[in-house]
């Protein structure tokens, strides 16, 4: 660390280190963060006793002649040649990333992000900018950066990497090619995880572009996401936020990635202040977000630091949408009928006074619709035998009446576990607790062209519905069973309909007459959740006749 003497007042530059990382929160003072993904604080007593005791060296300098831009080499290196050709959107998201350091692409999933991202950082590589790339995604979406989008799309050579790892190879250290480490984004709230990608980018001296791929998971500056995330972007030279879902509930979102991404951009540092500049607020005591103001202003100030695509804008065909009906059991319905006797007793006595309990209750009766009942203690309890089922003979009819591969969505664990039991070697898995290695195998067997290849991928939107590219051959997805989360449904339809696609893509919602089933979809539609509603109107909702 160099200590800065000018007359009586000193200051501390660094730059970030696994060692600085773990004592910053022990240092006092304001803090400045350098361009280049330095640090200046004040020089007090006890800032200097603290980098003692931790036995952290100082050096003490005249002032320096440069206050920011630690890292602006661009001589001697060839240009970036791409390896696969872009569309035209890309070629135009590409020209407006160059300008920037740090920059976020607002493109939605099949538009191809991903190979605007990857030759953006084989471009800075070109010019001397950068030696390596930290990629921060969800579970599974790490994975296929190295599996599959680097090998199709980088222009450059590369070394990539997937935590977990015990330490950091040699291999990912400056050298031939551009280094990649790709974690996933619950890793770095691990210390193991934050550290690992501390040395990364400590070994690269700070010459690091972070992604944050689907930004939209750091949408909170409160969360330990978004924390951990911060304090490596701040040791990074250049930042890149990628998401197709910026903004899913207010623009408080859209405001924590850019504050991510850099705060000078909006220019305000407190969520309170920016929505005081942009926010209506309403509802209960003024504190619900009712609206937007200074929209323009917003869109003025992140419009040089961001790109838009949509599908509609590139001219990917339209989705198309069907049912597929079936007649629950006369032992369900009754179930279900005295289930939602008993849930609208306790909303009218009080027992329920939140719309989140009583969309756990109606998730309970949307078990019954599926053939199991779940316990307190999380047993499940088959309501059928082994294939009878009426839910599952639907889906078995329904498949029965569809040609090529296919994509099942289904929300709960028993779900997947009862298409596996229908299936067989026919469909690969992929959920929560797939590990890494399974779910690229699955991943590969499902694209695979082999005449034996499953033809089935059956999956549950939490886990598979992000970042995964399954369009293939595959233009079908059924949707064994949804729950309410609106994002979770648009981004599971986005694995198949992407960039390539040759035909319309068809989605099937298996649908119980006289269930939750079509009130679940209606709310998609809307994108609204039951847990969002007034409770009074969840009531009503319960007393309709239909079901």
């Amino acid at each position: 660390m160099l200590m800065t003497i000018e007359g009586d007042k000193a200051t501390l530059h660094t730059r970030m280190t696994p060692k600085i990382m773990m004592v910053l929160p022990r240092l006092e003072g304001r803090r400045k963060w350098l361009k280049g993904g330095g640090l200046r604080l004040e020089a007090t007593a006890h800032n200097v006793e603290v980098l003692k005791d931790s036995r952290i060296d100082l050096e003490v300098s005249n002032p320096a002649d440069e206050q920011g831009e630690l890292f602006d080499s661009t001589a001697g290196f060839a240009p970036y040649e791409m390896k696969t050709t872009p569309y035209a959107h890309q070629t135009e998201a590409l020209a407006h990333c160059t300008s920037q350091k740090n920059f976020a692409l607002f493109m939605e999933q099949g538009t191809g992000k991903t190979k605007v991202a990857i030759d953006r950082a084989g471009g800075l590589f070109a010019e001397g900018r950068i030696t390596g790339v930290l990629v921060v995604a969800p579970k599974g979406v790490h994975r296929q950066w190295v599996d599959s989008q680097l090998p199709t799309h980088s222009g450059t050579e590369f070394t990539a990497a997937t935590w977990p790892l015990k330490e950091l190879p040699k291999e990912l250290h400056p050298g031939s090619g551009l280094k990649w480490l790709s974690v996933n984004i619950d890793g770095i709230k691990t210390l193991k995880g934050e550290l690992m990608c501390a040395q990364f980018i400590e070994a690269h001296k700070g010459r690091v572009m972070m992604i944050v791929d689907e930004s939209h998971t750091i949408k909170n500056a409160k969360s330990k996401r978004w924390k951990a995330s911060n304090e490596l972007g701040r040791c990074c030279s250049h930042r890149m936020a990628l998401t197709g879902t910026p903004i899913a509930k207010d623009l408080t979102e859209e405001w924590a990635q850019f504050k991510w991404l850099d705060e000078k951009i909006i220019g305000i540092r407190y969520i309170t202040a920016f929505r005081n500049e942009y926010c209506i607020m309403g509802g209960f005591e003024g504190r619900a977000i009712v609206g937007h103001k200074n929209v323009e202003r917003l869109q003025d100030k992140v419009g040089p630091y961001s790109f838009r695509a949509t599908k509609d804008d590139i001219g990917i065909l339209p989705k198309a949408y069907d049912k597929w009906k079936f007649d629950l059991s006369a032992e369900q319905k009754k179930m279900m009928k005295s289930m939602k006797k008993e849930l609208i007793a306790l909303i009218d006595n009080g027992e329920i006074s939140t719309a989140q309990n009583a969309a756990v209750a109606i998730m309970r009766i949307q078990q019954i619709a599926n053939g199991f009942l779940m316990d307190d203690d999380k047993n499940i309890n088959r309501l059928f035998p082994a294939g009878k089922n009426p839910r599952i003979i639907a889906l078995k009819e329904c498949l029965e009446a569809t040609e090529g591969k296919v994509v099942i969505w289904a929300r709960f664990i028993e779900d997947i576990n009862q298409i596996k039991a229908l299936l067989g070697d026919e469909c690969v898995t992929y959920y929560g607790a797939t590990s890494d290695k399974d779910r690229t195998a699955a991943i590969e067997s499902f694209l695979s062209e082999e005449p034996d290849s499953p033809k089935y991928f059956v999956s549950n939107p939490a886990a598979g519905g992000v970042g995964l590219n399954l369009q293939g051959q595959c233009r079908r997805a059924i949707y064994y069973s949804n729950s309410d989360n609106s994002i979770e449904r648009w981004q599971s339809e986005d694995r198949i309909h992407r960039i390539g696609v040759t035909g319309g893509v068809v989605y099937t919602d298996i649908v119980a007459v006289g269930s939750t089933d079509a009130k679940i979809l209606n709310n998609l539609r809307a994108k609204k959740a039951v847990s969002a509603m007034a409770l009074g109107d969840i009531r009503s909702w319960l007393e309709e006749e239909e079901w």
